[in-house]
Order: C-alpha cells, then sequence, then structure tokens
C-alpha cells in the first residue's frame, strides 16, 4: 500500500521512478495479488523490477505481465569461490545443486543443505509404498519446519525429478545437480516412469504456489505426499 501511494507521486530526480522488488519470488498470495493491480495499471512513469530466483513461485497472472530477463548461472568453481569470500563453506555438490545462483546457495546452506537433499532422497525411496502412518509422520516433520525451509524441500525434490528425466536419456554426471547421488537416483527409476515424472513436477509446481499463501504447511504436506504416493 505504501509503494502504491508512492509511486503516484511525480519522480523529482529523473524521468521516471524505478521500484526493485528483490526476492519477489517470496511475496505471499495477497501481496502478490496487490501488485498485479499495481502492475496492470500503474500510476505516472514508473518501472518495475522484480528479482526471482525461478518463475515457478510467482504468480502467473504476474509473469505474463512482465518481461523476462535470464541470468546466466555462475560456474561452480566461481560460485564456490564468490561463497568462500562470504565465508560460507560449500562444497561441490551444493553448489553444483544452487543452478548457479549465489543466492539460492546460500539459501541451501542457511536451510539444511545436503543434509536436507537426504532427507528427500529418503522420503522419495519409501514413499511409493508409504502407509498411511509414515504419510503423516513426514507430514508432520515438513509442517515442522518455517516456510523458506519447506521451500527448499520442494526445491530439492524438483531438482531429484529432474536429474531423473536427465538419467532416462544420458548418465553424463555433469548434467546433473545431484552427481554425487546418481546411484540412488537411477534406483528411483524403476518406480518413476516419465509419464509419473512429469505429473509430480506439476503437483510440485502447484504447491509451490500455495506455499508463498498462508494456507496450512502441515495439511500441503500432507495433500501433496498423498497425491505423490497415488501418481498413476
Amino acid at each position: 500500500r505504501t509503494l502504491q501511494a508512492e509511486i503516484a507521486l511525480a519522480p523529482y530526480m529523473s524521468q521516471r521512478r524505478v521500484v526493485i522488488i528483490d526476492e519477489a519470488d517470496k511475496l505471499n498470495e495477497v501481496a502478490a495479488n496487490g501488485l498485479l493491480k499495481t502492475l496492470e495499471d500503474p500510476t505516472g512513469q514508473v518501472v518495475f523490477i522484480l528479482i526471482a530466483t525461478g518463475r515457478e513461485a510467482l504468480l502467473d497472472t504476474i509473469v505474463s505481465r512482465v518481461s523476462t530477463v535470464s541470468f546466466q548461472p555462475l560456474p561452480v568453481p566461481q560460485l564456490t569461490d564468490a561463497l568462500a569470500r562470504r565465508g560460507v563453506s560449500v562444497n561441490a555438490a551444493l553448489a553444483a545443486l544452487a543452478g548457479g545462483s549465489f543466492g539460492r546457495a546460500l539459501d541451501l546452506d542457511k536451510n539444511g543443505g545436503l543434509s536436507l537433499r537426504d532427507e528427500v532422497l529418503v522420503v522419495m525411496h519409501q514413499i511409493r509404498a508409504a502407509d498411511m502412518e509414515y504419510v503423516w509422520s513426514v507430514g508432520a516433520a515438513l509442517g515442522e519446519m518455517n516456510r523458506e525451509k519447506l521451500q527448499e524441500w520442494f526445491v530439492y525434490l524438483q531438482m531429484i525429478f529432474r536429474d531423473m528425466v536427465i538419467l532416462y536419456e544420458t548418465t553424463v554426471r555433469d548434467m546433473l545437480y545431484n552427481s554425487d547421488v546418481v546411484a540412488k537416483l537411477t534406483q528411483l527409476l524403476a518406480d518413476w516412469p516419465l509419464s509419473r515424472i512429469f505429473a509430480a513436477l506439476a503437483l510440485i509446481g502447484t504447491i509451490q504456489q500455495r506455499l508463498v499463501s498462508n494456507a496450512n504447511g502441515r495439511l500441503l504436506a500432507e495433500q501433496f505426499l498423498l497425491k505423490l504416493r497415488d501418481l498413476k
């Protein structure tokens, strides 16, 4: 609301105002919808720059109203060096998981790094044969996570499925985010044909959008796990 009032004023240092919204992918649904109205019909001369780690967490209605400018990912050695200068000790596996994003590497390190990824792998190996007690147990554990860490959990899951798609075509490890656990990923392929993987990725995209709202994290997690288990 403050932003909407500010941009209605005429710029006094240049021809237009520039609004930079960092971490725009973390806007909750109410804030995102409020921004949408401003993007559709801004008052005065104003340019909006929305910075996000990925499009999937933004509302589709926002994405359709902006021009996308993609930044090239940093090579793993350069990313590792940059993190070291910030005092963050990150190994090559975690740097690879960040997909060349400095900000994502910081988030992954803060939210548990490879240990969180390994927790996701355990669930992946058990979910297809899981009973309800297991679903409730994992759902409760996910519900205890803060929203940021829960979002990272789903990012790891998304990366695992992405790597499995690649493994159907090639075993070149340079193309994998999770190259350090390629044997475990290969074991998963028996339970995950491509059609099921793509259905799972669609589910993840939906829950990533819902996670930016105030929806109950535990209920979202339980619903997701049940759907993931029962995918045909």
